[in-house]
C-alpha cells in the first residue's frame, strides 16, 4: 500500500508539473526568448520523468525488498481492497481519456505509432502515468489477494517491487522520449 500510496504521490506530482509545462510553454515571446517557450515542456517532462524514476520506482522497489526480506503484518487489509478498487477506476477512468487524446491527433495512425512519433509529450506523459497507476492498483489488489489466499506478507513485497520496476521502465521511456 505504501507502494501504491507512493505512485499516487508521483501521479500527482507529475500531473503538476505536466500542468506547468503547458501554461508555461504557451506564453508568447519576448526579448530574451524571441521563439517563445514552447520547448520548455520537454524540460518539464524530463523532471517528471526523473520524480517517476527516483521518487517512486527506487523507492518502492527498496521498500518491497525490506517487505519480502523482512515480512511485517499486514493490517486494514479490507480497507487496502477498498481503495485499490475505487483507484483501478479511477486510474482507468483518467487512461481512458488519455488514450483518446493520442487518437484525436493521430485518428488513422496505429496505436504503437502514436506512441512512439508523436509530438505530444504531455499526452503520452500523462498517458503512461495513468495507465501506471490502473497498472500499479491492479498489482497491488493481486498481490493482497495473493497475500489474503495463503497468509504471506512477502506477496506485499514482490507487489511492491513490481510497481516500482514498472515505475522505473516507463520512465525511463518517457526520458528517453524527450531526448
Amino acid at each position: 500500500m505504501l507502494a501504491q500510496a507512493l505512485q499516487e504521490l508521483s501521479d500527482l506530482i507529475t500531473s503538476g508539473l505536466l500542468l506547468a509545462s503547458v501554461s508555461r510553454s504557451r506564453k508568447s515571446d519576448n526579448k530574451s526568448f524571441q521563439f517563445g517557450y514552447g520547448r520548455e515542456i520537454f524540460f518539464w517532462v524530463l523532471l517528471a520523468g526523473l520524480v517517476m524514476f527516483i521518487g517512486t520506482g527506487m523507492l518502492s522497489l527498496y521498500m518491497g525488498y525490506q517487505q519480502f526480506i523482512s515480512p511485517h503484518r499486514i493490517e486494514y487489509i479490507y480497507w487496502a481492497i477498498a481503495l485499490l478498487v475505487i483507484n483501478i477506476f479511477t486510474n482507468g477512468y483518467a487512461f481512458s481519456l488519455s488514450l483518446c487524446r493520442l487518437q484525436q491527433r493521430h485518428p488513422r495512425a496505429k496505436w504503437r505509432w502514436r506512441l512512439r512519433h508523436s509530438s505530444a509529450v504531455e499526452t503520452k506523459a500523462t498517458f503512461f502515468v495513468d495507465m501506471l497507476g490502473a497498472i500499479a492498483a491492479l498489482v497491488g489488489l493481486a498481490a493482497l489477494s495473493l497475500f489474503l489466499l495463503t497468509g504471506d506478507p512477502r506477496y506485499d513485497g514482490i507487489g511492491s517491487m513490481a510497481i516500482g520496476l514498472s515505475m522505473m521502465a516507463a520512465a525511463i521511456f518517457l526520458i528517453v522520449d524527450v531526448r
